[in-house]
């Protein structure tokens, strides 16, 4: 109907603004415990504090599966047909930060077990769940299965892997999307790195349309 949301369209992330593969890469752990005292000036540890600094690691996270979605489409009565399923996810007011499953050919209990991670990821943000049978007439649009979302209060930072409930998911339809958020953790990185992507990530926002980028 004309109050659904539209599918959004493929968009071109920069990858480094998504992935933060450098960072992957990193040391991860949890940020220890600083000890009382002041290090001698000449000591590596005070060189450290001086180039080097604390951030959270990408966020990573999984869409592992969804149940009881609704058949969106049309079939006879001897034909299986039934919806090709896909989810989209990208975190509130972030439009770099997104990304989509493969679809699931006639599936209305599709798995993907899609993993990947958010570079730009904030404590505060929140990750917004859509899901739509793919339709495979060009004149066509998608068809809306179920929304979701999930705020950083309910995965940072112990992480997170349960189902939630989708919301307009059909008339009395009970569908649910199960996601997997890995426990939060703390890389070292350089601070001169830190600034440049900061500034990459700015750049790559300035350039978005302005429709898009009006929460960002």
């Amino acid at each position: 109907s004309s109050d659904l949301p539209t599918p959004p369209l493929p968009t071109a992330v920069p990858r480094a603004a998504v992935m933060g593969a450098g960072l992957a890469h990193c040391c991860a752990g949890v940020l220890p415990h600083e000890s009382e005292g002041h290090e001698p000036i000449g000591s590596s540890k005070h060189e450290d504090s001086e180039t080097e600094a604390w951030e959270w690691a990408p966020l990573t996270f999984t869409i592992v599966n969804a149940r009881h979605l609704r058949n969106a489409d049309w079939s006879l009565p001897f034909m299986h047909n039934v919806s090709d399923p896909y989810c989209v996810c990208h975190i509130d007011g972030k439009p770099l930060s997104s990304t989509v499953t493969d679809v699931i050919k006639d599936n209305l209990d599709p798995r993907w077990n899609h993993e990947t991670q958010f570079k730009d990821f904030a404590v505060g943000d929140t990750l917004l769940f859509t899901l739509w049978d793919k339709d495979s007439h060009k004149l066509k649009r998608d068809d809306f299965l179920g929304r979701a979302e999930l705020s950083s209060a309910d995965f940072h930072p112990d992480g997170f892997d349960q189902e939630i409930l989708l919301h307009d998911a059909g008339k009395n339809q009970q569908a649910y999307l199960r996601i997997k958020v890995q426990p939060a953790a703390k890389v070292r990185v350089k601070k001169a790195k830190q600034k440049a992507a900061a500034k990459k990530t700015a750049a790559d926002y300035a350039r978005l349309p302005q429709s898009s980028n009006k929460n960002g």
